[in-house]
């Protein structure tokens, strides 16, 4: 399974890649556009976000949308050595944010964690999703550690391009998936198991 899973990621992100920036940057707005319309997003009062990098849609607008409205906003702080991941929360991206694990922006230190069980949204990024909600990162477990925590209990959404999107992902039993996934093109929602 587990050289099924590197091709996959290898072919998903080569469709990325073959996007242009400014097709990436058109298809992350409208996906952002329609996450920012789901009712999750529009009844949540703490939402979990990452910052995107260039493999992935954008996830600013997402972000500034939800500081606006007045929800608390956290984004992950990376132990690498540990492989945690705590939800930390910002108010203002461009005095709480510093240069994180993988050169990805991350709250500093000193922003306070919000608890998993006091958050009502989780983004969950991923390399390649399928119609049952499965997901498939870049292989670190950082998010499935975090999706299988008992106390969360936020509805899980994916952002992604359609390219990302495909028949089936390898699975196994202890994967959590995702509830839906967003593109620039539609939201698919999965089956509730």
């Amino acid at each position: 399974m587990r050289e099924e899973k590197t091709e996959l990621r290898r072919r998903v992100l080569a469709a990325i890649e073959a996007l242009s920036p400014d097709e990436r940057t058109a298809r992350s707005g409208r996906a952002q556009d329609r996450l920012i319309e789901l009712p999750e997003f529009q009844r949540a009062r703490a939402v979990f976000a990452y910052i995107a990098d260039d493999t992935e849609a954008d996830t600013r607008r997402i972000v500034a949308a939800a500081l606006a409205a007045g929800k608390r906003v956290a984004l992950p702080r990376v132990d690498v050595v540990s492989k945690a991941m705590s939800p930390r929360e910002i108010r203002d991206p461009r005095a709480d944010l510093e240069s994180g694990a993988f050169g990805i922006p991350a709250p500093r230190e000193s922003c306070p964690e919000i608890p998993l069980a006091e958050l009502d949204l989780v983004l969950a990024p991923g390399r390649v999703f399928d119609a049952r909600g499965r997901r498939m990162g870049r292989g670190g477990g950082f998010y499935d550690r975090l999706l299988a925590a008992p106390e969360l209990s936020a509805a899980v959404v994916a952002l992604a391009f359609d390219c990302q999107v495909v028949d089936e992902v390898p699975h196994e039993p202890h994967d959590k998936p995702v509830a839906a996934i967003v593109t620039e093109s539609r939201v698919i929602r999965a089956p509730v198991p």
